[in-house]
């Protein structure tokens, strides 16, 4: 079932689903972290029952989570003093970083950083599956192309089974990678997220989900 933590999720496919309805061709799918499941769902490659089944046996770990609009290198060097298993990075590129940390000195790493480099991050973000589920996944064939964070392309048959699902909440991701991928072969790219748009996105024309629907369909 769709809790409402998990209402942003189906916001995603509902919008792109939409979309598609009155018309819009939808040539791939991408998402950040355990939202690549949504792109999987909007691709056929899992269905909605089985979508919900894994984000709802996910739980996130203790601690906060962030998006850092600076490279993943300049974000490191803050960290040298931190204990890796208290402050991490679970994801970025070229621009934006995602942090993980349970230091109680996260405040701390804002002030050294910057806080205004910082936004908070949805709690899935860094989530680990709860302890006794399981999940026999059966992937479909995709009907629309599906870009992975984690190799910066589009998903062929090799990442295409049920391991590769299963795994997905422990990969690191490079959201620069991806989103430079879809704005190679598509014409206008539209914005789940807020807070995540890199310039690899400059050669796209860029429409942000934060605008109403009639906004998007008028652009």
């Amino acid at each position: 079932g769709c809790t409402p933590a998990l209402e942003p999720f189906a916001e995603q496919i509902a919008l792109m689903r939409t979309l598609q309805y009155l018309g819009c061709r939808v040539s791939a799918a991408g998402g950040e972290g355990v939202a690549e499941y949504c792109a999987a769902a909007s691709a056929g490659i899992i269905t909605l029952r089985t979508l919900f089944g894994l984000l709802g046996s996910l739980k996130p770990v203790s601690g906060r989570s962030w998006v850092i609009d600076l490279p993943r290198e300049d974000v490191e060097e803050y960290l040298l003093d931190y204990p890796p298993d208290e402050v991490r990075i679970v994801g970025g590129g070229e621009e934006i970083s995602y942090l993980h940390t349970r230091s109680p000195g996260s405040e701390t790493i804002k002030e050294d950083i910057g806080s205004s480099h910082f936004k908070e991050a949805h709690p899935l973000t860094c989530a680990s599956y709860c302890k006794g589920a399981r999940h026999r996944l059966q992937p479909s064939s995709p009907t629309i192309g599906v870009v992975s964070a984690y190799i910066g392309d589009i998903l062929d048959e090799e990442y295409l089974g049920e391991r590769y699902w299963l795994d997905l909440p422990q990969q690191t991701f490079d959201i620069t990678a991806a989103q430079r991928r879809l704005a190679t072969d598509s014409d206008v790219v539209l914005l789940m997220s807020h807070g995540t748009q890199s310039s690899a996105l400059q050669s796209a024309k860029i429409i942000d989900v934060g605008d109403s629907l009639e906004h998007v369909l008028g652009k």
